[in-house]
């Protein structure tokens, strides 16, 4: 290394002085030392320059890389903590995020492999530059869809809205790329994305082998949060959220979705649809729109038979705050059981 070599050199030096010092006090010779050290010390700052200007460029641009596949808090972690690169994981709670394209099917079917390949690289880029820029960790592409969370490696404040705020944001962003037709694959044909969140305690850290490993989170909030993003298409909207991000989701405009059976769960969750941000809900719209809701969800667990009327008002309710909203009240006819108790969540009350 450059400080070695340096080291190196100032002994060499210090010893032809001394030893130039010491043949001419006892041995009467004399010899000049100042020309092999000059030669010396210009070798030693051409070669330490060399070092700065073409190896260390190499290594920026490997980090750089690899800034492609980890985030900035991720790298910064590794760099000044040499325990970051072991085996092994820690206990966090975590806000995890799923984003899985609609239709994904049809499209690919229809396409030429290449011409997949460009279409995903041009939405996932453009959906996970939201994750980053809320201060999210990308874990990884899984073909068509995104894994992402929060408040890791490093702490996060405000982590659950931060990943509502990149929900919003990518709904936002696709919006502009169907409206640009940026898929090329001409007007009227749309992509379609649904994104599921939870907030919960899983094991984040390095998995796999000792010589190969990546840095994941596993556990059931990570379950959870896939199991909900799957349950948009049964919904009819885009962004779901578990109740416990909804609990330390500060301000933002969200209705009550039901709740939902998910795969491997005892037993049901609590399910919330994001309409917006807190523009969107401080607006009158959605006011009106929350006040018709929360009728409806008070009629279907009644069993009403008002709540047909409701569910119309709240259509027309809907169209006023968000396009999307209109599917997601089609599909509430067909699926009333979730907005009321299972007969074991009605035992455990009782016995509560």
């Amino acid at each position: 290394s450059p400080a070695v070599a340096l080291i190196c050199g100032l002994l060499i030096t210090a010893m032809a002085l001394v030893a130039s010092w010491l043949s001419f006090l006892y041995a009467g010779l004399l010899f000049d030392p100042l020309a092999p050290i000059i030669s010396g010390s210009i070798t030693h700052f051409a070669a330490t320059s060399f070092r700065i200007l073409v190896i260390d460029r190499e290594r920026r641009e490997v980090r750089r890389a690899f800034g492609h596949y980890l985030s900035p808090s991720l790298l910064h972690r590794i760099e000044h903590n040499r325990d970051a690169l072991r085996l092994g994981g820690d206990d966090r709670e975590l806000t995890v995020m799923f984003v899985d394209v609609r239709s994904f099917t049809e499209i690919s079917e229809r396409l030429a492999p290449t011409d997949v390949v460009a279409f995903l690289n041009t939405l996932l880029d453009a959906l996970s530059r939201h994750v980053v820029a809320n201060e999210g960790t990308l874990d990884k592409f899984i073909g068509d869809s995104i894994m992402a969370f929060w408040n890791a490696p490093v702490d996060v404040a405000d982590h659950a809205t931060k990943a509502v705020r990149a929900a919003l944001a990518m709904r936002e962003t696709l919006t502009e790329l169907n409206a640009g037709d940026a898929f090329g694959f001409g007007p009227g044909q749309e992509v379609g994305i649904g994104i599921g969140i939870h907030t919960g305690l899983a094991c984040v850290g390095n998995m796999g082998a000792k010589t190969r490993f990546n840095y994941s989170a596993v556990g059931d909030a990570v379950n959870v949060a896939a199991r909900i993003e799957s349950c948009c298409k049964e919904v009819g909207f885009d962004i779901l959220i578990s109740d416990s991000t909804a609990r330390l989701v500060q301000g933002m405009a969200v209705i009550e979705a039901g709740a939902l059976p998910l795969k491997g769960k005892s037993s049901r969750t609590q399910i919330l649809a994001v309409v917006g941000d807190e523009r969107v809900a401080a607006s009158a719209e959605f006011a009106a729109l929350e006040v018709v809701h929360r009728q409806l969800t008070q009629a279907l667990h009644s069993h009403s038979r008002n709540s047909r009327k409701l569910i119309a008002t709240a259509k027309l309710r809907a169209t006023q705050v968000i396009g999307g909203l209109a599917e997601f009240y089609q599909r509430i006819s067909s699926r009333t059981d979730h907005f009321r108790e299972a007969p074991d969540e009605v035992e455990k009350s009782a016995a509560d």
